[in-house]
């Protein structure tokens, strides 16, 4: 059964009590007690089960919902939104939005960019020299406003002279590359694995520090096999159903090598 919270706390509690609460649910739906298409308990169960007023359940209930996490339904009840986000590729040629399925819709933000030297690993994964000039973006993933991904990526600078001053959260990199650069892009590769979410990836993705986050690397390459980006992405593994496709053995030779000399 969900952990109870008293409503009397500290006075120097820093964290809202609904915010506490929309916690607890949360963590009840990712760890099975509230299955996809169940109906959550009504307001005056939570609160006796939370030990809260009606106002903090509301609140909390609200927050899972405009996340599209919960789904209201008028005269019945709040139910656990039965689908999930799926990606029919993450290791293809298709950005985000195009192709996958979402609870509510695809959204981007970015949060921030910046330019930088390729390190020994960059340059290796995308076939420059070191200390080559990358662009860099981070951009926040979400459905609806539910977080799902925080993706870094890292251009050839050379490939896509002014990229970031064209970046916006309405734009599709990938549209950007076609119809600003006429980039056409050939092939991909990655890896999946599982890892930790750090303290920033953990803040933007609404989980704690060194909880379990998917990370999906891939080096996506022109038509001309020569690599264009390399896009590194911690998905919140909530909701989420990946499947994978490579085009290109050559950015994978790249990971392969690269995982061997960090191995030994």
């Amino acid at each position: 059964m969900a952990n109870s919270a008293p409503e009397t706390e500290p006075a120097n509690r820093q964290t809202p009590l609904f915010k506490v609460v929309r916690d607890a649910l949360r963590r009840a739906i990712d760890e099975g007690e509230y299955d996809n298409g169940d109906l959550i308990p009504p307001e005056p169960a939570l609160c006796e089960l939370y030990g809260v007023s009606r106002i903090t359940v509301r609140r909390a209930v609200a927050e899972l919902t405009s996340e599209g996490l919960l789904e209201k339904v008028p005269g019945k009840g709040t139910y656990v939104r039965s689908s999930v986000f799926t990606s029919p590729s993450l290791i293809s040629l298709a950005g985000f939005g195009q192709g996958e399925r979402f609870r509510v819709g695809p959204k981007r933000r970015v949060l921030r960019s910046w330019e930088e030297k390729a390190s020994d690993r960059l340059a290796r994964l995308l076939g420059v020299r070191r200390g080559s000039p990358l662009y860099a973006l981070e951009r926040l993933m979400l459905d609806g406003e539910r977080p799902l991904a925080v993706d870094t990526t890292r251009y050839v600078a050379e490939l896509v002279p002014g990229f970031l001053a064209h970046v916006r959260d309405d734009v599709s990199t990938f549209d950007l590359l076609a119809n600003r650069y006429g980039v056409q892009l050939g092939g991909s590769a990655g890896e999946l694995r599982v890892g930790y979410a750090t303290a920033h990836q953990a803040e933007l993705l609404g989980r704690v520090t060194n909880d379990p986050v998917l990370l999906v690397e891939k080096v996506i390459s022109t038509r001309q096999e020569q690599p264009i980006l390399l896009s590194e992405i911690a998905y919140n593994p909530r909701g989420v159903s990946l499947r994978f496709q490579v085009d290109s053995p050559e950015p994978l030779t790249r990971f392969r090598q690269h995982t061997r000399t960090a191995v030994s």
